[in-house]
């Protein structure tokens, strides 16, 4: 028999180890090579560490790096070697990517985006099969879609992985980017239940898209060359005056499957009468008539102020070829029955009947929060409505944001009162209405829904922008980027380091401003409608402090225009529309 002081000395040994044992399950389970099932995946330690500034540098023979920056436009893949902060990943496809930030490089500085697999089957980035590497050519602070991301992550809305990097090709410089996580698979593991039947819909206007910076193809069908020019969205949402009136009217880009046009579809629908069952157009509150609204033109696959094809969430009718701007870009393979499920969320967004059952309305709330208090207009409340993916989780749809380096008043916003006041309360570009915009119309017909919006507009406000975390994450970044912008490759930089550091400051003036305008509308002390603000000019925030163009925009370095048409902006102009499949 053991004796009893043994006895005591062996449970306190055994005690100790078991405590031991499970502080290390609990604070470092990766040292008994365990992983918790609610951790994040390896990648985003490995890839995404955004405290400190990553390396990458692209492998690739001398005379094929020529070849694959001369054909940079094709946006065909190649195959390379990369080298991630010191781990080499062999034979990766890489192409690059863009639209305006494609066509605008003039120093090969492109972006990039990476994709494990391509050539080598299985092969991940630590889990990861793709990422995208954007080269900040329209932002002089460097800061934009970071700070973007971080408010929206901010706010509680999902949000792709991102870090900064300093990219080598061949071990030379090439200067700073913004890597980004994929929004495919890896990223809905992430952040919903992967067990779930979902589906992921990138929506682009392939009909009627219209560059809008670093998206990854809003492409336009456009015959010929493949180029079709636009007008310069950058200003207040006119057209040129001497927008080319060949290009007014055109309908031979919206041809859908069948013959007949999505827009044909929808204007079919609306002279049909109330007792059809039809969803008739909502009439437009701010110009009942309809006739009061500025004349824009029809911009080629545009009917009027909405997408054709899908993009807009506008009701047209059950047929899966109506929204092909929707499933045309789907990650995820969807059958017709998958398809319908996204077509019934449609219609019960546009009749108001069991929203909640079919959208998920808070997540989608505090998007559109996010997405007003930092004046994106290259998104879903423009005339372009895109840069956007739909996440549906048996049968309820989230809203998942995409690209923002031309956030913070860079595109279509106007002067710098402008964009400082944007109204709250009809947060789209100045050309369509709310109304236009089912899915943001859903908050303004709802006043719980209004509620939380300038709830969460209110939080942005005073707690992000005025309450610390802008400034931190301005010092942070600062802090990250100053050193290699000040010793970047002259030959690959878009702006000098006095520039970056003059941007940084406006951007600082520029959201103290806006949130005080944010706060003021919320009070009743600003007009929070276009319509007040025109008739109440003198109570907007004074913002004479302000340039936007110190911050940068979109036609920062563009082309002259399209070859062979005349009286196109700077930079403005589209690619052909990829083969189905082809994006990404």
């Amino acid at each position: 028999m053991i004796d009893s002081r043994y006895i005591n000395i062996i449970v306190v040994f055994t005690t100790i180890i078991a405590v031991i044992f499970t502080a290390v399950f609990m604070f470092a389970p990766h040292a008994l090579g365990i992983k918790r099932d609610n951790s994040d995946p390896d990648y985003i330690e490995t890839l995404f560490n955004d405290t400190k500034m990553n390396i990458i540098n692209i492998e690739m023979d001398e005379s094929d790096w020529q070849q694959f920056l001369a054909d940079a436009m094709s946006e065909q893949y190649a195959a390379c070697d990369l080298t991630i902060n010191g781990t080499t990943y062999k034979n990766v496809g890489i192409r690059c990517k863009g639209n305006t930030s494609l066509s605008q490089v003039d120093n090969d500085k492109y972006s990039f985006k990476f994709k494990a697999d391509k050539y080598v089957s299985d092969q991940s980035f630590d889990g990861l099969d793709e990422f995208v590497v954007n080269n900040i050519i329209q932002d002089t602070t460097y800061m934009k879609e970071y700070i973007s991301y971080d408010m929206l992550d901010y706010i509680g809305v999902p949000t792709p992985a991102k870090a900064y990097y300093d990219v080598y090709v061949n071990g030379e410089e090439w200067g700073v980017y913004l890597a980004l996580e994929a929004l495919e698979e890896q990223f809905v593991n992430r952040n919903f239940d992967p067990d779930n039947n979902d589906q992921l819909y990138k929506v682009e206007t392939v009909s009627g898209g219209m560059p809008g910076g670093n998206g990854e193809k809003p492409e336009l069908s456009a015959g010929g060359d493949g180029l079709a020019p636009a007008a310069d969205m950058s200003g207040g949402g006119n057209m040129p005056q001497n927008f080319n009136p060949d290009w007014k009217n055109r309908t031979d880009f919206q041809t859908d499957v069948g013959g007949e046009s999505a827009n044909e579809k929808i204007a079919r629908k609306n002279d049909k009468n109330d007792a059809s069952g039809e969803i008739s157009e909502a009439p437009n509150m701010e110009n009942p008539d309809g006739n009061n609204k500025k004349d824009f033109g029809m911009m080629p696959g545009f009917n009027g102020n909405r997408g054709s094809s899908g993009a807009s969430l506008e009701y047209i009718d059950d047929e899966v070829s109506s929204y092909s701007d929707i499933f045309d870009y789907a990650k995820f393979d969807p059958n017709t029955s998958d398809k319908k499920r996204m077509i019934e969320a449609i219609k019960a967004l546009n009749t108001g009947e069991d929203i909640e059952k079919y959208w998920n309305t808070d997540e989608i709330i505090r998007y559109f929060a996010a997405n007003t208090a930092m004046v994106n207009l290259d998104s879903y409340v423009s005339q372009l409505v895109h840069n956007y993916y739909l996440y549906e989780e048996d049968g309820c749809v989230s809203v998942i944001p995409w690209d923002y380096n031309l956030s913070f008043g860079a595109f279509q916003s106007g002067s710098a009162d402008s964009s400082v006041n944007f109204p709250i309360d009809t947060p789209v570009s100045s050309e369509i209405s709310v109304e236009d915009r089912p899915l943001l119309n859903m908050i303004f017909n709802n006043s719980e829904y209004l509620e939380k919006y300038h709830e969460y507009l209110q939080d942005i406000a005073e707690n992000y922008f005025l309450g610390g975390r802008f400034e931190t994450t301005v010092k942070k970044l600062k802090g990250l980027l100053s050193d290699n912008i000040k010793n970047q490759n002259a030959e690959r930089a878009f702006y000098t380091y006095d520039e970056y550091l003059d941007a940084v400051e406006m951007l600082k003036d520029y959201c103290t401003l806006r949130a005080e305008s944010i706060i003021g509308q919320l009070d009743g002390l600003i007009p929070s409608t276009y319509e007040g603000q025109q008739a109440d000019a003198d109570s907007l925030i004074d913002s004479s402090s302000i340039d936007m163009s110190i911050m940068g925009s979109q036609n920062k370095g563009g082309p002259d225009g399209v070859p062979g048409e005349e009286g196109f902006p700077k930079g403005m102009f589209f690619k052909a529309k990829p083969e189905k499949g082809s994006a990404g």
